[in-house]
This record gives structure tokens, sequence and C-alpha cells, in this order.
């Protein structure tokens, strides 16, 4: 029986937005989240039995001969190698197993783009709220909100367990009842939420004021019961996928990716020849976390990377909170680049030189190609000598918004009826950039946190305002109002379609 790794997702906090990101926890920012694996809201039994192997059907004389056609998947030197006395000891010994991956993810508004990329169906995620901060001000309210949201978009189908820290600063059970009565119909919306039976409440406190931790183990315990109740953990899957996985994985050790041609020979080796066959594999590999293979345009799809631990660290290099994880000043000042990384943290832009320090001129095109697919990153051609990409993401200063257009043709994108999510307004600021890089008689744009003046020739331009859950776009000019509306409506649905997936609510007004 093959063992297969359920990648994990663990979110929020501290980190250059890696799961193997870092400190786990923004102990005072509040939320964090986890993928481990869970089960939904009903009544959940505290008993781990082992399920009874499925029903095998007889294998028909067709079937057999078919199957005695197809390549070996492993050779008789290889099955040697693997299989010995200990293999079986330790077979015997771990019998029914359960592997997880814990990813953090950095709870920091700066690394809220990069969520689309790793929050699967495959996983748990825990959402992590101070409870001492919550009883003071309510504050993670909205924190909450946020996250739940950002989970049910990205991963509908994901059960959740919501988590409340400090729980030693309590005064006693009626703060805890208060704060469930405080979030209960919000956690209501969610149906994939895993209830606390044991102790009647919405959510699961715990304190890990002494290490060990009150509440912790009964955590523990419940990931585990609603692990082994997802359909993916009990699937039997394919040693030819094993196999194809094994390689896949091997090959791509020196570069992190391999391309989708090779996969296509890999797997067409050990006889897995169907197109969709092949693709059902890569999708199932990417869920449980095991590989990253995007598929929202054509040319994502050419590249799987075998490495996901190193793509969260080297997008983590460019997107990061500067307080939290600063550069090496002293190797910056050798190398002379202390105004490139001052460019990235105050105004969102990246030189070359800057990307090819920080990923060690180790696959900087495909890095760079993968952002701008993803909709992080775009050209940035105004008046610069050398080549310069903006991470609007990275961008700080706010506008003071005394110098913008107080009449004119508006257009307001309301996200309340769900959230407005994080890395939607960045990556509408990509792609109207990326339009204005393409006219050469654009001006530059004037882009800040939560606002962008972006021109369409020397003279017209149109403003995009980001406010609480609405995004608003105007203009003075009525043709111009127009044609912006369209791009922005066009540019809205490719952000559904290859990013924010079709449950992105919102109406226009």
């Amino acid at each position: 029986k093959s063992k297969l790794y359920n990648r994990n997702s663990a979110n929020r906090n501290s980190a250059n937005r890696n799961s193997a990101n870092r400190n786990s926890a923004d102990r005072g920012a509040d939320q964090e989240g986890g993928r481990v694996t869970s089960r939904p809201r009903s009544s959940i039994r505290r008993s781990s039995k082992r399920r009874s192997n499925k029903h095998i059907e007889p294998v028909s004389a067709e079937d057999t001969t078919e199957r005695e056609k197809l390549p070996p998947v492993l050779d008789k030197e290889q099955i040697n190698k693997r299989l010995d006395d200990l293999t079986f000891i330790n077979a015997r010994e771990e019998y029914d197993p359960i592997n997880f991956s814990i990813w953090d993810y950095g709870g920091q508004s700066v690394f809220y783009t990069l969520h689309h990329l790793f929050l699967t169906n495959f996983g748990i995620y825990l959402v992590v709220f101070n409870m001492d901060e919550f009883v003071k001000n309510g504050e993670a309210w909205e924190t909450l909100k946020f996250w739940l949201y950002t989970i049910k978009l990205h991963a509908p189908d994901a059960p959740i367990l919501v988590v409340g820290t400090f729980l030693d600063k309590l005064k006693g059970k009626r703060d805890l009842l208060n704060i469930n009565e405080g979030i209960k119909e919000l956690i209501s919306r969610f149906p994939v939420v895993v209830e606390n039976d044991i102790d009647q409440l919405c959510f699961f406190p715990v304190s890990n004021k002494y290490g060990g931790g009150d509440g912790i183990q009964n955590i523990r315990e419940i990931v585990e019961i609603v692990a082994r109740n997802q359909a993916y953990i009990n699937r039997d899957v394919s040693l030819r996928w094993v196999r194809c996985l094994d390689i896949m994985l091997e090959n791509g050790k020196e570069k992190k990716y391999i391309s989708l041609d090779h996969a296509k020979e890999i797997s067409k080796s050990l006889g897995i020849v169907s197109a969709d066959e092949l693709e059902q594999m890569l999708s199932f590999f990417h869920d449980l976390g095991v590989i990253v293979h995007l598929t929202s345009t054509e040319n994502l799809k050419t590249v799987v990377t075998t490495e996901p631990q190193w793509l969260v660290d080297s997008l983590g290099k460019v997107i990061r909170d500067p307080a939290l994880h600063p550069y090496d000043e002293v190797e910056l000042e050798k190398l002379g680049l202390q105004h490139d990384v001052a460019n990235l943290f105050d105004l969102g832009l990246a030189s070359t030189d800057l990307l090819e320090y920080l990923w060690d001129k180790t696959n900087v095109e495909f890095l760079i190609d993968l952002m701008k697919q993803s909709m992080l990153l775009s050209d940035w051609r105004f008046g610069v000598k050398d080549k310069e990409y903006l991470v609007p993401s990275m961008i700080v200063q706010e506008h003071d918004f005394a110098n913008t257009l107080a009449e004119g043709y508006k257009c307001q994108f309301d996200f309340s009826r769900g959230i407005l999510p994080g890395g939607i307004f960045e990556r509408l600021v990509c792609l109207f950039v990326g339009e204005s890089v393409s006219n050469p008689g654009c001006r530059k744009p004037e882009l800040y946190k939560s606002f962008a003046r972006v021109y369409v020739g020397p003279v017209d331009y149109f403003e995009l305002t980001k406010q609480d859950e609405e995004i608003m776009v105007q203009t003075k000019d009525p043709e111009l109002a127009e044609k912006v509306l369209t791009m922005m409506l066009a540019n809205i649905r490719r952000l559904k379609t290859e990013v924010m997936g079709k449950d992105l609510d919102f109406k226009v007004r």
C-alpha cells in the first residue's frame, strides 16, 4: 500500500509567506491558519477505527491481458534495493498512518497575494485568533471573517477549525460563552467549520502558556479524526502514479521543477498514456501539495514545480515584510544594492540585479514568468535605463486623497456580500500598468497602497481606489469611462477565472 503525503497548509502569520516560514504565529496579530485535514460540523466521534478494505471487483481476463502489456513499475534490481526484512517490519508497525505537513501562512497583508498558490481542498485549516484581544476590543471578528471567506474562496470543501488562544488570560467560563456568542453567527455561514462538541462551543480554546497547553491535545485528536473522514485520505492510488511522482521529484531536484513535456515522457514510460489520466494525476498531487501545477494559463501549465517549499521561499524573498524579515544590509552595501532594496520596499519596484541576487541567479526567468502569469509582477518601463518590475503588493505608501478627482464618472465594485480578497486590488494595478506599459505614449502611473492613477496617454487618466470592501474606478472623460469600465470587468473576470475562483462575489453600481 502506498503512503501519500497530506500536504497541509497552515496559515497565517509571521513568515515569509512561506509555509515553512517561519514563525508560526503572528503572536499579536492574531490570525493564523493552518492546513492539516478535517471534517465538517456534524458531531465527531472519538473512535479512530480503521476502515475495512474496499470491495475489490474481480479482474477480467481481458483486463489482465492489457495490464500485462504495461511496463513494470519497478525492475528487479529496484525491487531488491527497496525491499528487505525491515520494510515488512516497518509496514506492520506503521499500519494505516497519516503524514501531515503543516504550512504557516504569513498573517501580514503583504502575503495575501500568494494565498491562491497554496490553498487547496486537500487540507484542514486552523484559523487562530487571540481571545484576550477579542474580549477587550472585538478586533478579531473582522480578521476571522477575512480568513474564513478566503479559505472558502480557494478551498470551499476543506474543513476548518477555529482556534482561540490565550485561554489562561480569560476570567472564566463567562468570557468563553461571550466569545462564542460573538462569533457563532459568522461561523454558521461556513458549514465546513468543525465545532467543539466537548466544550459545546463553535471554536477550540487553548493556552500554550506552559508548553503542553490546555486544549492542544484535543485539537490534535480532532484533526486526526477529521482527516480520516476525508475521501482523499482513503483513496486508492495507482502504484504507477506513485512511481511517476517519485521519478518527477528525483528529476526535479536540481532545478526544482520539470517541464510538462518531461512529465509526459515519464508517465508514458510507466504506461500512463492518456492525457486525461496525466491531468488527473498532476491535479491530485497538486491538491496534496506534493507538487505545484498551476493550470489557470497555458504558460503556467507547461511547468511542474517539484519542490513547493522552494517556490514559497523564492516568492517570499521578494514579497516580504521588511520589519520581520530584513535583508542582510552589510552584504547589500557590499554589492551596491541598497538603493534597489529601498525602491522595492518604498515603491514596489524590483530591479533585475536585485531579483538575480535574491534568487542566486537560479531560475530567474522562470520565477519572473510565474509571477507575471500569477499577476504578482508586471514590467515597468517608464524612463528607466535598467529593466525593472512592479510588485504592487510591496507598495506601502498611503495616498492622502487630497489630489483626487472630486467629480467625474464613477463606478463602484462592491464585495461586501463576502470579502474583498487580499490581492485583488494589487492584481488589478498589475494588469492596468501592464497595459499602460505597452503604450509608448503613456505617462508614468502614480501608485500607492490603496490608490492608483493610471494614464492611458500623456494626459488622460483614470483612478482606482480601494476602501473597505469596495474598489472604485473614476475618470472625468465620458468616452474613457466606458472604455475603462469594459477593461475593469474583463480584468475582474480574468481574476475570477485564473486566481480567485468561481465563488468571488461582487456587485457593480
